[in-house]
């Protein structure tokens, strides 16, 4: 968590602000959007895009930045 932390301030990630978040993986694989509970047939706005998302690397750690609007969730999917 203290590393994570470490990224956060580093990439000037602000949850606060931007609704960044910063989700560690271990795969070198894309991730992709593949459900959203702020979809617009879920009764949401439809904020979060569904697009692959790249793995970023920062001091040996490998994650995924996501926007995040609050009171949602993602399902993601690895890609190949």
């Amino acid at each position: 968590m203290v590393k994570m932390l470490g990224i956060l301030q580093e990439l000037k990630v602000y949850t606060l602000i931007r609704c960044s978040y910063v989700v560690p993986v271990n795969s070198d694989s894309d991730y992709t959007v593949v459900m959203c509970s702020d979809d617009e047939k879920y009764g949401g706005w439809d904020r979060v895009a569904h697009q692959t998302y790249p793995v970023k690397e920062f001091d040996k750690q490998k994650y995924v930045e996501l926007y995040l609007p609050a009171r949602t969730a993602v399902v993601l999917k690895r890609t190949k």
